[in-house]
């Protein structure tokens, strides 16, 4: 069966345990803490870690410590890091689940973003045990994080603020935490402000944080394509790719709903305030997509959802490229 991240911690901190359980999933911090619960709370006599390396060469060690009893204790933990390949690991792991012992608890863990559940290894775990995925935390549920986290801290932080620290630093857990860290130490009032986010990540004065976005709504190709080559080489290729991904999305979003807003016939001050609009940040906001449709709107932000899916399922593409091509797009190439 399957088991979400919290299950999996609640059952665990009960001290219920099934026989085996596969962690994966791309939210590698949450994933890591599940296992430092168990490097915590077993004692040394009755661990036994293997790395993706050990896995490969060590299957009959594994195998062999499945099949001890544990010291002065009701379980045994085995902590296998599942290499890419392996079919003789899978076979022998298959068949010792067949009939796993009841004091052993293996703890599969890997990089895979879901599992096959066709996969006889799955399967098997699935009967004995579970399969949890830690998934990559959704825009909306890091938000949510993020206020949760800065209120426990003491601290106060705007939905405004919120959204854009999520779309700076994206949605893994374990850099966000950090800047939280950072930003509940460095704050100097109980309300955490957009320029104490901005100085957090490290903006240099000359580099504006809402550059791009600005650019994008100017449809100033040259600007957007000379920006763009430079942010790109700010970081990971495909981590940056998907950063400036979203900010380009969410400016095309931001002029569908103020251009569908106006044909319906509403008031600028009333858009502004719908779409909180920042009086500087967004100084000629309607001026940029004047003379832009809703068709192309909708066209633009298709666009955008189809490169984020281009990008996350062919993991071969040249992310800083298809980035460049749809900023041509959005442009007017």
């Amino acid at each position: 069966m399957e088991i979400s991240p919290s299950e999996l911690s609640k059952e665990w901190k009960s001290g219920a345990y099934r026989p085996v359980y596969y962690l994966c999933g791309e939210e590698a911090f949450s994933k890591q803490a599940a296992l430092s619960f168990i490097k915590k709370n077993a004692d040394s006599f009755n661990l036994r870690e293997f790395s993706k390396t050990a896995a490969l060469s060590q299957t009959s060690d594994i195998i062999s410590e499945l099949l001890s009893l544990p010291v002065f204790s009701p379980h045994r933990f085995v902590l296998v890091e599942m290499p890419d390949s392996g079919a003789a690991l899978k076979k022998a792991l298959v068949d010792y689940l067949k009939a796993p012992l009841a004091s052993s608890i293996l703890i599969l863990h890997s990089d895979e973003a879901k599992p096959d559940m066709k996969d006889s290894l799955f399967h098997e775990v699935s009967r004995q045990g579970a399969v949890c995925v830690f998934a990559k935390l959704k825009e909306n549920e890091a938000i949510s994080q993020v206020v949760k986290l800065v209120k426990k801290n003491g601290k106060e932080i705007s939905s405004e603020v919120c959204e854009f620290l999520v779309r700076e630093v994206g949605t893994d857990w374990g850099l966000l935490s950090q800047e939280i860290e950072k930003l509940c130490l460095s704050a100097e009032g109980i309300e955490i402000s957009l320029k104490e986010v901005s100085l957090s990540l490290g903006y240099r004065k000359e580099s504006d944080p809402f550059l791009l976005s600005r650019l994008i709504e100017k449809r100033d190709k040259k600007a957007v394509l000379s920006h763009l080559y430079l942010f790109l080489q700010e970081g990971k290729a495909q981590d940056q790719a998907f950063r400036a991904l979203s900010q380009m999305s969410a400016v095309i979003l931001k002029q569908l709903k103020a251009r569908m807003m106006l044909e319906a016939g509403e008031s600028k001050p009333a858009i502004e305030k719908k779409l909180r609009l920042h009086p500087y940040w967004d100084k000629g906001f309607f001026d940029h997509f004047s003379g832009v449709d809703e068709s192309t709107l909708r066209n633009n932000l298709k666009s955008c959802l189809e490169a984020e899916m281009r990008l996350k399922s062919q993991s071969w593409l040249n992310p800083g490229m298809e980035i460049e091509l749809l900023a041509e797009e959005l442009c007017g190439n």
